[in-house]
Protein backbone atom coordinates (compact mmCIF):
# COMPACT_ATOMS: atom_id res chain seq x y z
CA UNK A 1 0.00 0.00 0.00
CA UNK A 2 2.77 2.42 0.90
CA UNK A 3 4.70 1.66 -2.30
CA UNK A 4 1.65 2.16 -4.50
CA UNK A 5 0.79 5.38 -2.68
CA UNK A 6 4.37 6.60 -3.19
CA UNK A 7 4.25 5.86 -6.93
CA UNK A 8 0.91 7.67 -7.21
CA UNK A 9 2.31 10.70 -5.37
CA UNK A 10 5.39 10.89 -7.61
CA UNK A 11 3.19 10.53 -10.69
CA UNK A 12 0.91 13.30 -9.43
CA UNK A 13 3.97 15.49 -8.79
CA UNK A 14 5.24 14.99 -12.34
CA UNK A 15 1.78 15.74 -13.79
CA UNK A 16 1.51 18.90 -11.67
CA UNK A 17 5.01 19.97 -12.77
CA UNK A 18 3.96 19.62 -16.44
CA UNK A 19 0.68 21.51 -15.95
CA UNK A 20 1.94 24.17 -13.55
CA UNK A 21 5.44 24.94 -14.84
CA UNK A 22 5.39 23.83 -18.46
CA UNK A 23 6.96 21.05 -20.49
CA UNK A 24 10.63 21.86 -19.78
CA UNK A 25 10.26 21.77 -15.96
CA UNK A 26 7.92 18.76 -16.19
CA UNK A 27 10.50 16.86 -18.24
CA UNK A 28 13.19 17.65 -15.64
CA UNK A 29 10.91 16.35 -12.87
CA UNK A 30 10.18 13.22 -14.90
CA UNK A 31 13.90 12.61 -15.57
CA UNK A 32 14.69 13.15 -11.88
CA UNK A 33 11.97 10.69 -10.83
CA UNK A 34 13.25 8.06 -13.28
CA UNK A 35 16.85 8.48 -12.08
CA UNK A 36 15.77 8.35 -8.43
CA UNK A 37 13.64 5.22 -8.94
CA UNK A 38 16.49 3.58 -10.88
CA UNK A 39 19.00 4.31 -8.09
CA UNK A 40 16.66 2.98 -5.38
CA UNK A 41 15.87 -0.11 -7.46
CA UNK A 42 19.58 -0.83 -8.11
CA UNK A 43 20.38 -0.39 -4.41
CA UNK A 44 17.53 -2.73 -3.43
CA UNK A 45 18.75 -5.47 -5.79
CA UNK A 46 22.16 -5.68 -4.18
CA UNK A 47 22.33 -8.81 -2.03
CA UNK A 48 24.21 -7.00 0.72
CA UNK A 49 21.24 -4.64 1.23
CA UNK A 50 18.85 -7.44 2.17
CA UNK A 51 21.43 -9.16 4.37
CA UNK A 52 21.73 -6.02 6.49
CA UNK A 53 17.95 -5.64 6.73
CA UNK A 54 17.13 -9.28 7.47
CA UNK A 55 16.67 -10.80 10.91
CA UNK A 56 19.62 -12.90 12.05
CA UNK A 57 18.30 -14.34 15.31
CA UNK A 58 17.05 -17.88 15.72
CA UNK A 59 13.81 -19.04 17.24
CA UNK A 60 14.61 -21.25 20.19
CA UNK A 61 11.06 -22.08 21.26
CA UNK A 62 9.96 -25.67 21.25
CA UNK A 63 6.82 -27.73 21.21
CA UNK A 64 5.85 -29.89 24.17
CA UNK A 65 7.51 -33.21 23.57
CA UNK A 66 5.55 -35.66 25.67
CA UNK A 67 7.68 -38.79 25.57
CA UNK A 68 8.21 -41.91 27.64
CA UNK A 69 4.95 -41.35 29.48
CA UNK A 70 6.27 -38.18 31.18
CA UNK A 71 2.68 -36.95 31.43
CA UNK A 72 -0.25 -39.32 31.53
CA UNK A 73 -4.01 -38.92 31.61
CA UNK A 74 -5.07 -38.43 35.20
CA UNK A 75 -1.87 -36.69 36.31
CA UNK A 76 -2.48 -33.62 38.44
CA UNK A 77 -0.65 -30.35 38.57
CA UNK A 78 -0.90 -26.66 39.34
CA UNK A 79 -1.38 -23.82 36.87
CA UNK A 80 1.45 -21.29 36.82
CA UNK A 81 -0.24 -18.80 34.52
CA UNK A 82 -3.84 -18.11 33.62
CA UNK A 83 -5.14 -20.60 31.08
CA UNK A 84 -7.05 -18.53 28.53
CA UNK A 85 -7.29 -21.21 27.08
CA UNK A 86 -3.51 -21.77 26.80
CA UNK A 87 -1.02 -21.29 29.60
CA UNK A 88 1.65 -23.02 31.65
CA UNK A 89 1.23 -25.62 34.36
CA UNK A 90 3.57 -27.60 36.58
CA UNK A 91 2.84 -31.31 36.11
CA UNK A 92 5.14 -34.01 37.42
CA UNK A 93 7.80 -31.50 38.44
CA UNK A 94 8.12 -30.02 34.93
CA UNK A 95 6.58 -26.94 33.33
CA UNK A 96 4.31 -27.71 30.37
CA UNK A 97 2.23 -25.63 27.99
CA UNK A 98 -1.34 -26.80 28.47
CA UNK A 99 -4.79 -26.02 27.13
CA UNK A 100 -8.10 -25.79 28.92
CA UNK A 101 -10.98 -26.68 26.58
CA UNK A 102 -13.48 -25.82 29.33
CA UNK A 103 -12.60 -22.11 29.51
CA UNK A 104 -10.47 -19.90 31.72
CA UNK A 105 -8.53 -21.23 34.71
CA UNK A 106 -6.79 -18.88 37.13
CA UNK A 107 -3.16 -19.23 38.24
CA UNK A 108 -2.31 -21.51 41.18
CA UNK A 109 -5.36 -23.72 40.56
CA UNK A 110 -5.16 -27.53 40.61
CA UNK A 111 -5.70 -29.18 37.22
CA UNK A 112 -5.93 -32.72 35.91
CA UNK A 113 -4.76 -34.03 32.54
CA UNK A 114 -7.77 -35.28 30.54
CA UNK A 115 -6.25 -35.85 27.08
CA UNK A 116 -2.96 -35.68 25.18
CA UNK A 117 -3.41 -35.00 21.46
CA UNK A 118 -0.48 -34.27 19.10
CA UNK A 119 1.82 -33.07 21.90
CA UNK A 120 -0.98 -30.87 23.25
CA UNK A 121 -1.88 -31.47 26.88
CA UNK A 122 -5.55 -30.82 27.66
CA UNK A 123 -6.44 -30.16 31.30
CA UNK A 124 -9.50 -29.38 33.37
CA UNK A 125 -9.82 -27.90 36.83
CA UNK A 126 -9.96 -30.50 39.56
CA UNK A 127 -11.29 -30.20 43.07
CA UNK A 128 -8.92 -30.03 45.99
CA UNK A 129 -9.36 -32.29 49.02
CA UNK A 130 -11.05 -29.41 50.92
CA UNK A 131 -13.57 -28.96 48.09
CA UNK A 132 -14.24 -32.72 48.02
CA UNK A 133 -14.99 -32.64 51.77
CA UNK A 134 -17.48 -29.77 51.32
CA UNK A 135 -19.43 -31.59 48.60
CA UNK A 136 -19.95 -34.73 50.74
Amino acid sequence: VAGIAGILCVTAGVVLAYTGFGPSVGTMFLAGAIVLFGAVFAYALRSDTWRRLSLHSEIDGKVNVVQDEAVQIGDRGLTLTRLAPYGKAMIGGKVWEVKSPEGLIDPQMPVEVVRIVNHQILVRPCKTDAQNEQTK
